[in-house]
């Protein structure tokens, strides 16, 4: 089954907004019309329900079309990743191994804790696993904000810390005047190791 959300606030609902949903509703299998409340704007010409309405009676010939009221709530309750702030240091020898490296995480939680102390340190401790180094520190924090609360995702901390850890090697290719690519294949970790 093909299906499409078509979300916005629709207030009012137009001839503009119709037409898509027509186009869409001969595309797709099912056609899920999301009707958002926006919090950042007062009130408004329609209540969230009476706009559902509206397009309920506007789309009645449509059978494939479906229309939902979305709650604020649904953007500010959900879990998101783990924003990870990543600081790192590499010092490298003229031949562009490296002779140590230093990275610091810190990892902003939201109001609650959740799974978070695990996640950077789980992202931390990835961090020298593709380019090895004899001498690597590390420290990760948490640091709970005003935010929404994080939550575990696929990937625990590592593909924050793995993003970082990418762009901070394309960073040491540009200062030695080297190809990114061909840099990788000098220090990343050799086959069966």
């Amino acid at each position: 089954m093909r299906r499409a959300i078509y979300p916005g606030s629709f207030d009012p609902v137009t001839l503009g907004h119709l037409d898509i949903i027509k186009r869409a509703a001969a595309i797709f299998d099912e056609l899920i019309v999301c009707v958002s409340v926006n919090s950042a704007k007062d009130g408004g010409l329609f209540s969230p329900e009476e706009r559902v309405e509206l397009i309920r009676t506007v789309t009645e010939e449509l059978p494939n079309v479906k229309v939902d009221c979305s709650r604020e709530e649904t953007f500010v309750s959900n879990r998101v990743r783990h924003a990870i702030r990543t600081h790192i240091i590499s010092w490298v020898r003229p031949d562009g191994s490296f002779a140590a490296r230093k990275i610091e995480c810190f990892s902003n939680q939201g109001g609650y804790a959740s799974h978070g102390h695990g996640i950077v340190a789980k992202g931390m401790g990835a961090f020298p696993q593709i380019y090895p180094c004899p001498n690597v520190e590390g420290d990760a924090w948490t640091v709970f904000t005003n935010r929404p609360s994080a939550g575990a995702m696929r990937g625990y901390g590592i593909p924050q810390a793995m993003w970082a850890g990418e762009s901070h090697i394309d960073d040491v290719a540009r200062a030695l005047g080297r190809d990114p690519v061909e840099y990788r294949r000098q220090i990343a970790t050799p086959k069966r190791f």
